[in-house]
């Protein structure tokens, strides 16, 4: 049967989760301390036994000035002994129902790999999000004017620059001050921080891997991309950078949408990102 989670049910999702996902299990440990609530997960339980799972995180989109309750949907998972039998369908489409009788616009959900994508095209998702992607080299970067700022930011001091900088895109998932301050603080060695320059401002939150950094985000207000990672690299020193970018025209697909309602059609790529990916 599905139902939504229950305290007695944690342990064998954190179980699960490590098993599936692969995190470190103190970071199953913070997901369900600071991020997870039990109304916002539902499970697959046959007796005691819970054999899947799948949250569906409050996110509010913004089209056209308009803001629309939405769920992103997070975690899809099944056990190794229950898998091939349709219970990640059978989430999804309980979690429509559940959506569609509240009002809510839409899910929205990156998937795990390319190859899931048409797993869920087959499901009602279409491809609405998109992310530049680029990579550079600290020696290609230019050496930043000492007036530049960097310093650190409070999640509402990001959430009030990110809504500046995305919130005319033709989709914008809007992520609340909990949920942005539980995605920076998920971000291990790396970091987020306060940009400064010229009368521009503006986010950027990253983290390091085997390769370099990763930028997850800028959110810039009248401030160039070069300039604002010149002032990073000032900062961070690494490297390598791998930089996600909100998409102007032709992009790597990144999320996905299933609408529960008629909207107008997109006038380009939606902006998704912090999306604990």
């Amino acid at each position: 049967m599905i139902r939504q989670a229950q305290v007695q049910d944690h342990v064998q999702l954190k179980e699960m989760w490590t098993q599936v996902f692969g995190d470190e299990p103190q970071a199953v440990e913070a997901y369900f301390a600071l991020r997870h609530r039990d109304e916002d997960m539902l499970v697959w339980a046959e007796g005691n036994r819970i054999d899947g799972m799948l949250s569906m995180l409050p996110v509010t989109l913004v089209q056209g000035g308009e803001a629309l309750s939405a769920r992103y949907i997070y975690a899809v998972a099944t056990s190794e002994a229950r898998r091939g039998r349709g219970i990640a369908t059978f989430l999804l489409e309980w979690a429509g129902e559940m959506s569609k009788e509240r009002g809510e616009a839409a899910h929205l959900l990156v998937p795990a790999s390319e190859s899931l994508f048409g797993y869920y095209e087959k499901r009602g998702f279409r491809t609405a999000f998109a992310l530049n992607v680029m990579d550079v080299e600290g020696t290609q970067l230019a050496v930043c004017p000492a007036e530049g700022l960097i310093e650190p930011c409070s999640a509402k001091e990001y959430v009030r620059i990110r809504d500046h900088a995305f919130e005319r895109n033709s989709l914008y998932a809007r992520w609340d001050e909990s949920a942005v301050k539980y995605a920076l603080a998920a971000l291990g060695d790396g970091g987020a921080a306060r940009l400064a320059i010229k009368g521009g401002e503006g986010v950027a939150c990253w983290s390091r891997t085997d390769e370099g950094v990763l930028v997850r985000e800028l959110a810039l207000v009248g401030m160039e991309v070069e300039l604002a990672l010149a002032l990073l690299h000032r900062f961070i020193g690494a490297d390598r950078y791998r930089v996600r970018l909100a998409a102007e025209a032709q992009a790597k697909p990144y999320g996905m949408i299933r609408w529960f309602e008629e909207r107008p059609p997109l006038a380009g790529p939606g902006y998704l990102a912090l999306s604990l990916d």
